[in-house]
């Protein structure tokens, strides 16, 4: 993997000397915080405008040749899938070549198309159910092998993991097998005012959209591991290798606080974290790691929000929470919820971006699914603290609960 090693030149192993934590000190104190900050940027402005306005042309015309690169590698001859990139090696040394992939999440929604479109094209799907019932539609096929797996649990994940190793040393078959990629799909949301959620909520959503990453990838890892190694030590050129970890995130990942999802909100924003991370520590081992982020799509994690905001937040409150908020305080924010969550979005689009990122030799880091995701929702993301602050509370409906409302005098009630 290559690296600049800039750290040893520019990082001193030393803790700075007592004139610059001096300076520190000083320049965190007000107004001269303030002042400095804005100083700061009136110079990047005035003299590195024109650097950076350069800067962006080429950069533009970099990433203009870059897509022209990757379109024709994609839609042209020299740029096949890896399917067809395996099936070619498999005629031309006469073995054939199986690829795998292990799919959580699978009962509904993104994970149920995915693994079925999956196998359509030829790959040999893991099928992880958290439901018994939900293993049961998918059948038994040479493509499509049903597992129940709940992602929370160690003894689900670590018979995962023992299922695809049975699979790749199999005796019975002459193919060459290969694990191509886990997909870390399942999740669950959780929305609402911190004030009406309990601790075990943000438990559950970490559990599950950040725990659930970093358990499967844990289990799988040394999957991954040992075929790179194989890969050197039979110093073979397998040019359909490019193994993959893809996870599921969310636009809520890097965009907060329009919804009160905390819970949602803050898994999904340590699952993008640990995405991160994985892709430097995977780069040795030849493994991609992609980041899937939709907007509002229709699955059942997006729909009726409000019913379910209904019975199993509000409705279960004390009354004395119920009093200090007020019921037109919650009806205001459940159609705040309903009329943002309402612009959804055709779910097969997602779908087919995972299959295409799936196939691909060389897949995107981060795919952004949705026309708010690819554009406003992107910039949204790149503004500074206080305007996306402001923005929020654009959008937001009236936000004063009963408890702070001006009461009537008694003199008026008596009137």
């Amino acid at each position: 993997m290559w690296t600049g090693n800039l750290s040893y030149w520019l990082v001193k192993p030393h803790p700075p000397g007592p004139q610059v934590q001096q300076l520190n000190a000083w320049l965190h104190k007000p107004p001269v915080d303030i002042i400095a900050h804005g100083l700061y940027w009136c110079v990047v402005l005035m003299i590195g405008a024109p650097f950076l306005g350069m800067a962006a042309l080429w950069i533009s015309i970099f990433q203009a040749t870059v897509w022209c690169i990757q379109t024709y590698y994609t839609y042209f001859s020299w740029g096949r899938t890896v399917l067809e990139q395996a099936q070619a090696i498999s005629e031309s040394s006469g073995e054939p070549v199986e690829l795998a992939i292990v799919v959580t999440g699978c009962d509904t929604g993104f994970g149920k198309d995915l693994a079925l479109q999956l196998a359509e094209k030829g790959f040999v799907v893991f099928v992880g159910c958290l439901q018994e019932n939900s293993t049961k539609l998918f059948g038994q096929s040479d493509k499509l092998r049903p597992i129940l797996l709940d992602v929370t649990k160690d003894d689900h994940v670590t018979a995962a993991a023992k299922s695809v190793t049975e699979w790749l040393s199999s005796s019975s078959t002459t193919s060459k097998r290969y694990l191509h990629a886990i997909v870390n799909n399942a999740g669950i949301g959780k929305i609402g005012y911190l004030d009406w959620l309990n601790l075990s909520d943000f438990e559950q959503c970490m559990n599950v959209n950040c725990w659930g990453h970093v358990r499967m990838t844990k289990a799988f890892l040394p999957i991954f591991k040992q075929q790179a190694a194989a890969q050197i030590n039979q110093n073979t050129k397998m040019s359909f290798y490019a193994p993959q970890i893809m996870n599921m995130i969310s636009m809520a990942g890097t965009c907060h606080g329009g919804l009160s999802a905390m819970p949602y909100e803050v898994s999904k924003t340590a699952a993008l974290a640990f995405s991160d991370g994985l892709r430097l520590e995977m780069k040795p081992w030849g493994v991609h790691v992609v980041d899937v982020n939709p907007s509002f799509h229709t699955t059942p994690l997006a729909t009726n929000i409000f019913e379910g905001l209904q019975h199993d937040i509000w409705e279960p409150l004390p009354d004395q929470l119920k009093e200090e908020y007020g019921k037109d305080f919650f009806e205001n924010y459940g159609r705040h919820v309903e009329r943002l969550t309402s612009q959804q979005w055709d779910p097969s689009i997602t779908v087919e971006a995972m299959v295409r990122a799936l196939l691909s030799g060389d897949p995107p880091c981060r795919i952004n699914v949705g026309m708010d995701a690819k554009f406003s929702l992107l910039l949204y993301s790149m503004y500074p603290t206080w305007l996306r602050t402001m923005c929020m509370q654009l959008l937001l409906p009236d936000q004063t609960p009963a408890m702070l409302r001006k009461q009537p005098s008694d003199s008026k009630k008596e009137d």
